[in-house]
Parts: C-alpha cells; structure tokens; sequence
C-alpha cells in the first residue's frame, strides 16, 4: 500500500543523496502505517542525520517518536544513545542508559558502555564504577553466555576499568596513551 511506497520512495531519495525528501517520504510512511515498524523510524532518523548536523534533533525526535509509540525497544533507544554520544551530549546519552538498565536490561555491555561515556565525559570515578559492574554481571551470566555478542568482551570491560583506575580517559588499550598502553 501507500506505507510501503512511501518506504520505497524514501530509499529511493537516500540513494539519491536527497535526504530532506527522503525524511518527508519516511513521514509520510510512518503516517500512513497503521502499525509502524521500529525501522520507519531508524530510516526517518538516518535521513534527518544524513542532513547535516543541523538535523540532529529531528532524528532523536523520530527516535522518541518510535519509542513514545512502540514502548522501549531496545534497537530505538540503542540507536538514539548513540547519535547523542557522537554529538557529545553525554549526560542526555547516559540518561538513556540509565533508563535503559532501570527498564531491566542489566547486560555487562550497558554498563561497559556507561562507562566509555562516562571516560568521554571525564569522570572517571564514576566510570570505574560502572566497569565494575560490567565486571559484575559478566560474572554472573552463566559461561555459555559469557563468550556471546549480547555480554562485553571481559578483556575490553577489564580494559577500561584499569584505564579509570589510572585516570586515562580512554577505554580501548589502543587510545591509550603510548606509556601507559601497556597497562590498560
């Protein structure tokens, strides 16, 4: 029908590098869409990024959107911590975050990303904090579960953790700086 045109027609603007009419054929699909898929959203979120930087707040509008109308779905709000943390806007990233593990999702991987941006943001108490807890509840998943996509690698976590523990605002040993990579 009319949602799936409007889809199409959005991808076909994107290809095009038109991305302003592609935002309005994605809400034009989200409109028309008597149940609108989490990936109406992700797109309309894409092609108002695609803009420019002058376009970020509509994409998290239409993540919100997603959310407001779908409930808390992990790959909205996944996408939506994501685009504020590239923008620098770590405390309204963390806010996502923090929701995100209140809502239940306790995974090592949350509280590994937690901590990454709260070493962005230059705390690193509060950074070590949450490697601690990504240590945690990595620990206690069960060992098939451990070795998974969905838990944190436990050499990054451990990684991080060390570098909060010595005050180097980076989580990966290779953003270290030179002396000290050999200790993160």
């Amino acid at each position: 029908g009319l949602t799936r045109g409007y889809r199409l027609l959005g991808e076909i603007y994107s290809h095009q590098h038109e991305f302003g009419r592609a935002a309005d054929a994605y809400r034009a699909a989200i409109a028309q869409a008597e149940s609108p898929q989490p990936e109406y959203f992700l797109d309309l979120a894409d092609a108002c990024l695609n803009q420019g930087a002058g376009h970020l707040d509509e994409a998290i509008a239409a993540l919100d959107d997603g959310i407001r109308r779908l409930g808390p779905l992990s790959v909205l709000q996944d996408k939506a911590v994501e685009i504020e943390s590239r923008a620098g806007r770590f405390d309204a990233a963390l806010q996502r975050l923090d929701a995100m593990i209140a809502q239940g999702q306790r995974l090592p991987e949350l509280y590994a990303r937690q901590g990454r941006l709260l070493l962005a943001a230059g705390r690193t108490d509060a950074a070590r904090e949450s490697f601690q807890l990504a240590l945690a509840r990595l620990d206690s998943l069960p060992a098939a579960r451990r070795e998974t996509s969905a838990a944190a690698a436990p050499a990054t976590i451990a990684r991080g953790s060390r570098c909060a523990r010595r005050g180097f605002p980076h989580w990966r040993a290779s953003a270290c700086p030179p002396l000290a990579r050999q200790e993160c």
